[in-house]
C-alpha cells in the first residue's frame, strides 16, 4: 500500500459508511469505477508536519503503523485518514490546475462554497462577479464530468467519519447511480410489487434475470439489486436526494460543519494527536 498513489486500497475509505457488508461491497463498486475515470498523480502538497509523520508511519510492504495496537496493517481508522489527505491533495489539485487553465484567479479572501447534486453536477456560491462564477461552474463541471462520483465519495467519508452520513440517503444515491450509468433507468419509473421489481426496461430485466455478465462484479451487482429492492420497499419518493456541499479558499477544499476536517487549518487541529496516539477520534472503520 502507498500513500502516494491514487489507486490505494479503495475499500478502507468506504467502510466508515455502514457495518454492512453489502453496503461496503457497493461502495467499493462505485469507488473502482470512479478510480478508472481519476488520472491526476502528482506529489501531495502538505505540511512538513503532516509529511514527517506519513513518512515514519507508512511502509510499502507493512502498510500503516496504528500507534494504538502497535502494530503495522492495511485498514483501520489511521488507514481511512491518510486516504482521505491523499484524495484531498489530489482533488485540490485538480481544482487549482482547471482554474489555472482557465486564467480563473480567487483572492485569498474568496470562500466559495461547492453544491453538488445527485448526478454530481456542480453549483458555485460565494462569488460575487456572476460572470465569474458562471465561469467556474462551467470550468469545474466540465473537469469532473467523468469523476464527480469520486469527489462525491470522498466529501461523503469525510462525513461519515464525523458521524454526519446517512446511510439511507447514500443508499438511494448508489442505486440511483447504478441503474443510470448501466441501465439507463431512473429509480422514479421502477416499484416493488409482492417483492418484485416492476417497470424495468430491457437492460435492467436482463440483469434482473442474470442474463448480463459483470465478470468478477456480478456479485457487486447482485447487492445492488438487493439494496434496489430495499430502497423500493421503503418508498424512494421518501428518501430525499444526496446533495453535498463543500468550501474551497486559497486553493484548498475546506469540509463544512465537522469537528475534524480535512483543510489545512482543520488538520493541525487534530491529526498530529490522533497520528501520534495522544488523542483518540471514535469512529467507524
Amino acid at each position: 500500500m502507498r500513500v502516494s498513489s491514487n489507486n490505494l486500497i479503495k475499500s478502507q475509505v468506504m467502510a466508515g459508511y455502514s457495518n454492512s457488508s453489502i453496503q461496503d461491497n457497493l461502495l467499493s463498486l462505485m469507488d473502482k469505477e470512479a478510480s478508472k475515470k481519476q488520472n491526476t498523480l502528482f506529489t501531495p502538497k502538505i505540511s512538513s508536519t503532516v509529511q514527517s509523520i506519513l513518512s515514519s508511519r507508512v511502509n510499502g510492504e507493512k502498510g500503516v503503523y496504528d500507534p494504538k495496537t502497535g502494530s503495522w496493517a492495511s485498514s483501520g481508522n489511521y488507514s481511512v485518514v491518510l486516504k482521505n489527505i491523499e484524495d484531498r491533495q489530489t482533488y485540490n489539485q485538480t481544482i487549482n490546475d482547471a482554474l489555472a487553465e482557465k486564467g480563473i484567479k480567487l483572492s485569498p479572501n474568496e470562500k466559495m462554497t461547492l453544491e453538488l447534486d445527485k448526478d454530481g453536477k456542480i453549483t458555485v456560491s460565494g462569488v460575487a462577479d456572476q460572470q465569474k462564477k458562471a465561469q467556474i461552474e462551467e470550468t469545474l463541471n466540465e473537469t469532473f464530468k467523468d469523476n464527480s462520483v469520486g469527489l462525491m465519495m470522498h466529501i461523503e467519508s469525510v462525513l461519515a467519519m464525523n458521524g454526519k452520513d446517512t446511510p439511507e440517503v447514500l443508499d438511494k444515491w448508489m442505486v440511483y447511480n447504478f441503474l443510470k450509468d448501466h441501465t439507463g433507468q431512473d429509480l422514479s419509473e421502477l416499484k416493488l410489487v409482492n417483492g418484485q421489481i416492476t417497470g424495468a426496461n430491457e437492460k435492467l430485466q436482463n440483469i434482473l434475470n442474470g442474463e448480463q455478465d459483470f465478470g468478477d462484479n456480478n456479485a457487486y451487482v447482485q447487492e445492488v439489486m438487493d439494496k434496489l429492492k430495499s430502497v423500493l420497499a421503503y418508498g424512494a419518493d421518501k428518501i430525499p436526494d444526496l446533495k453535498l456541499s463543500i468550501d474551497f479558499q486559497n486553493g484548498t477544499l475546506i469540509d463544512r460543519d465537522v469537528k475534524n476536517g480535512f483543510g489545512p487549518d482543520q488538520l493541525s487541529t487534530w491529526f498530529e494527536g490522533f497520528a501520534s496516539g495522544q488523542a483518540q477520534w471514535d469512529f467507524k472503520a
